[in-house]
């Protein structure tokens, strides 16, 4: 994904508004995800005007969650150079133009503009790798985006599973829907977490989604979970956070790659000593005769396998044998066959 190989799980910490609206508090957010080293941040760029009916309750209390648009370059400009990649949240035309003339490294396209033909048509059309976000979809809907936003050109296409339920009931995570998501559309699949940050689910929950098959993972981050802050519910502070990305890379090891390679030198070393070798069952003496029952399978020295116990049957002994010593092919007699 973007310069990360799809073999480690790429993180992007979510600002969401957890900035409450403050500049200043966006930008010490910043700084707090880029001391935990995740790939990157999300920003979510909206203008309430657009993106919310004043006729809607929660209109003024969205405008308190609003940065100004001017803003957001240089709280851009700021991750970037915190070295974090950047994805950018957007809900409108606008909102992508600021993000496309600062080249962030992906978009995310939330799942309310999931049948929105017009955010589809720009989003797929910029050029841009997409996360598409998937919660409270049906399959219907999530099949024409997908098609629609391939169809404008998309070719670096995530689905991301999960729903902003703050905090989300862990019945509803449905991690196994993951496979399911791949199947269907052949996509990778990311997670969205929103797991109520005060439990250790809300960490141990993303790496079993790792285990499903996830290659990206979106996790809420805020300066101080104490503070109540906007989407608090969902986000870690800033110690939990830093464990929640060292737990990640710890996952991404212990999970490795599908591909076949060759034994570690931790492998050939519990081989040496742990597998079973053909041994003495009983004293042999020079020139007796190997029998089924003169052998025993046992943690010895390295030698042969058990699976080498019929080429030894009706061989002379080239020398007194041990019981319980480790039989090697000098201590046979070679067939005329063998010495020819």
């Amino acid at each position: 994904m973007n310069s990360k190989k799809l073999s480690q799980t790429y993180v992007i910490a979510e600002m969401a508004c957890a900035h409450d609206g403050n500049p200043d508090l966006a930008y010490k957010l910043i700084d707090i995800a880029a001391t935990a080293h995740p790939d990157a941040i999300q920003l979510q760029i909206f203008s309430v005007d657009r993106l919310v009916s004043p006729l809607l309750p929660s209109f003024n209390a969205s405008k308190k969650l609003e940065i100004p648009l001017n803003e957001w370059p240089n709280i851009i400009s700021h991750s970037k150079q915190q070295g974090l990649q950047v994805w950018a949240n957007i809900f409108d035309e606008d909102t992508l133009e600021i993000a496309a003339g600062q080249d962030v490294d992906g978009l995310k396209l939330h799942s309310s503009d999931l049948s929105n033909h017009r955010m589809l048509d720009a989003v797929g059309s910029a050029g841009k790798p997409v996360n598409l976000a998937v919660g409270g979809s049906t399959l219907d809907e999530i099949a024409q985006a997908v098609f629609r936003l391939r169809e404008r050109g998309t070719k670096e296409l995530i689905l991301m599973h999960g729903y902003q339920g703050y905090p989300t009931h862990l019945s509803d995570a449905r991690l196994g829907f993951i496979k399911t998501l791949m199947r269907l559309f052949g996509c990778p699949v990311g997670y969205q977490d929103h797991t109520d940050g005060s439990s250790e689910l809300a960490i141990f929950l993303p790496l079993v989604a790792i285990g499903a098959g996830a290659c990206v993972l979106e996790k809420h981050f805020t300066d101080d979970r104490f503070r109540k802050g906007t989407d608090y519910e969902s986000a870690l502070g800033p110690e939990d956070f830093t464990r929640f990305v060292r737990l990640v890379r710890a996952t991404d090891i212990t999970i490795g790659e599908e591909s076949i390679r060759p034994m570690s030198e931790a492998e050939f070393k519990y081989r040496h000593t742990m597998k079973k070798t053909i041994v003495a069952a009983c004293p042999i003496r020079k020139g007796e005769k190997i029998t089924d029952d003169m052998l025993a399978f046992m943690r010895a020295e390295p030698g042969l396998t058990p699976w080498d116990t019929e080429s030894l049957i009706g061989k002379l002994a080239a020398k007194d044998i041990l019981i319980f010593a480790t039989i090697r092919p000098d201590d046979l007699i070679p067939d005329l066959e063998d010495r020819e």
